[in-house]
């Protein structure tokens, strides 16, 4: 058989289910040895093709092995939203005979303990391995099915599942597509280019169909234009890649299992189908009585829209110079007794007649789905004011700190290693000398800070919301302020290191001599800084000098015009002695908290870059950026308790990339 390319199309990532060798546990190890492949025939439905028997062929040359091998992840059932689907790592894969293996390795978090138990205990049996193909060979006989052949396939991730899936369905665990190329076996007898038909791939076919005739053997040969009647792959394509879009995002919006969804992508459903199969697993999942099931699907997105559209228009009303949305100004007026009869009608609950302080208090109850829309739009009107005022609080420390972020709060060791061993002159046959690094160690862990905001029922029906902006707004500036009192509180009170000696400490070669802001007493600060040493390997030796160049000057604000002349000014003047020579070499940091806490208006400072050398660290809860927003419903109160938190932790990592002046 010769092979001619063909075409080339766009395949979802695909899956195969395979087993647990449970006979390898290995119970010191958390590992067990997985068979992820056998390559055997599987019936599938394939862009171009329709219906094939898709085969693989398991050989060192035909399979990518480097992710696995470079530790691709071992799944809850292919799920990768989050840290937490992640049960494993795929410790080493290789293939044996014809057949593909895997060594696993389990997490020892408290949450996989449970999966671990069960696949020691040979209760979970079956896994499943994600793949990419990047080349088919596809083989057409008289009288047989297609088949396609993976000649470059590559697997991805390796999974648990608690049901082996039909063979025949792939799974989408994500919407990404890859190229892969088709190449068509012909008789090698035959000079002649056998054209591939390409076929339409419908939403909503049933994926056990036959073939489609077009694609069966004919005995007859048909007439030249039949032969090459062919489709516009790039509308199928197209096609599919909206529905299965139009899926996804229906069955977000209705809060339906990502396993769900794509078991309607995989069954080929049409939009509208799946739209009825979400609603009806909504059915059978909530209990909860007195909604009109019939009207959910409409509901549902206009009680978005208008949730989106008030939750705008109190925002104008907070602040006037925001951008509003189109149809948020019919609700801008409104006080928010309206808009909560607004919403409750929307949903409809009759408001005819309610007194206000009803109106009020149904307004804060949970709905049948979870939090109310009155408590939705507030919270979000919330967190979008503090975050604003947050961000608009004046910070100066963020060109002297390095930011990174940690997973939880446990404590963190930062490590400060030193040079390494100096080379030295080899003689003939001489040996290889070996050495050592030394190293030093800072340690901080996160610490959390919140403060709580409550919004009555009395606010409500006084329709008293700018107290709440003004409240919310403090909160996002205290926020900021604490960040930045804890940041230049390491500054002004100079703490003490790991090995014991202060910061700024004459030990350090970072304390200046008392003096003012001077040229003379710069040069003296820029002299010491570019004279500091790395850590040292052993006592016996000195660290490499590391020309540490001062990138900012910080200072007090009694200090502030002083040091923008001695930084800005840029006058000429014939005595070379009196030139201004670090005009424009440093940026000028304004900080009146330098001269408290222990600090003084005469001190000023010499930062380098957090580029050229670690300084002080500032770290924040890993996805938590920023403020944190929750609320609830509090039933004592009659109101809403929203409470932010803000997770964070500064420390000094390293003092060469200071330098402290007592001033005067």
């Amino acid at each position: 058989m010769a092979n001619d390319v063909a075409d080339t199309v766009q395949l979802s990532r695909l899956g195969r289910t395979a087993e647990v060798r449970a006979s390898s546990v290995d119970e010191d190890e958390r590992t067990v040895e997985v068979t992820w492949t056998t390559g055997a025939g599987v019936p599938r439905r394939m862009p171009g093709l329709g219906r094939v028997i898709e085969e693989l062929e398991v050989s060192t040359s035909a399979i990518r092995l480097d992710r696995l091998n470079n530790g691709a992840p071992f799944l809850n059932t292919h799920a990768d939203w989050s840290l937490d689907d992640v049960l494993g790592v795929v410790e080493r894969a290789w293939i044996e005979g014809e057949e593909g293996r895997a060594l696993i390795r389990f997490s020892d978090r408290e949450d996989v303990e449970p999966i671990w138990r069960d696949v020691k205990a040979g209760i979970i049996r079956n896994i499943s391995v994600g793949y990419r193909t990047h080349r088919y060979e596809v083989i057409e006989e008289e009288g047989e099915p297609t088949r396609v052949i993976a000649r470059d396939w590559e697997p991805t991730e390796i999974s648990a599942v608690p049901i082996g899936a039909d063979d025949q369905a792939g799974f989408r665990a994500d919407n990404n597509e890859n190229a892969c190329q088709l190449t068509r076996a012909t008789p090698d007898q035959s000079d002649k280019e056998t054209p591939m038909a390409e076929e339409d791939i419908k939403p909503g076919v049933d994926p056990k169909d036959d073939a489609p005739e077009s694609r069966k053997a004919d005995p007859t040969p048909a007439p030249a234009p039949e032969l090459e009647k062919k489709v516009d792959v790039a509308e199928v394509r197209s096609a599919e890649r909206k529905r299965i879009t139009e899926i996804t995002t229906v069955g977000r919006k209705l809060k339906i299992e990502q396993s769900v969804i794509d078991a309607a992508i995989e069954r080929g459903d049409s939009i509208d189908t799946a739209r009825a199969a979400f609603i009806d697993a909504m059915a059978d999942d909530d209990d909860e009585p007195g909604e009109i099931r019939g009207n959910i699907t409409i509901n549902r997105d206009e009680n978005e829209t208008r949730r989106n559209l008030i939750e705008n228009a109190i925002e104008v009303r907070l602040n006037p110079a925001a951008e509003m949305l189109e149809g948020a100004g019919q609700f801008r007026s409104m006080s928010l007794l309206r808009i909560g009869e607004e919403l409750l009608s929307a949903r409809g609950q009759s408001v005819r007649g309610m007194p206000r302080d009803e109106m009020a208090a149904k307004m804060l109850e949970r709905g049948y789905h979870g939090t109310s829309d009155f408590t939705l739009i507030l919270q979000n009107v919330a967190s979008k004011r503090l975050r604003a005022a947050y961000e608009a609080a004046p910070q100066t420390f963020d060109p002297i700190v390095r930011r990174t972020t940690v997973s939880d709060f446990k404590p963190v060791n930062v490590l400060t290693l030193s040079d390494f061993p100096a080379f030295e002159a080899m003689t003939e046959n001489a040996e290889y000398k070996y050495g050592t690094m030394g190293e030093g160690r800072e340690t901080y862990a996160l610490a959390s800070y919140g403060r709580g905001i409550s919004f009555t029922r009395r606010m409500i029906i006084n329709d008293d919301l700018n107290a709440f902006d003004r409240i919310t707004q403090a909160i996002g500036t205290s926020a900021a302020n604490l960040e930045s009192d804890t940041v230049w509180g390491l500054v002004t009170s100079n703490p003490a290191l790991a090995s014991g000696t202060a910061v700024f400490h004459a030990d350090h070669g970072n304390l200046a001599t008392a003096g003012g802001i001077t040229v003379n007493n710069i040069g003296a600060g820029r002299t010491l800084m570019r004279n500091q040493r790395s850590l040292a390997p052993d006592a016996s030796t000195e660290g490499t000098l590391l020309n540490l160049q001062p990138a900012f000057l910080a200072v007090p604000g009694e200090l502030e015009t002083v040091a923008r002349q001695h930084i800005n000014a840029t006058s000429i003047v014939t005595d070379v002695t009196k030139q201004n020579v670090y005009a424009n070499t440093m940026g000028l940091i304004v900080e009146p908290r330098l001269a408290s806490n222990g600090g003084s208006v005469d001190d000023w400072y010499l930062f380098a870059s957090p580029s050229q050398v670690d300084i002080i660290e500032f770290a924040e809860l890993e996805g938590q950026s920023g403020v944190f927003i929750d609320q609830m419903v509090d039933f004592d109160t009659d109101g809403i308790k929203i409470k932010a938190r803000r997770e964070f932790a500064a420390a000094w990592i390293d003092y060469r990339g200071a330098m402290k002046n007592p001033g005067s």
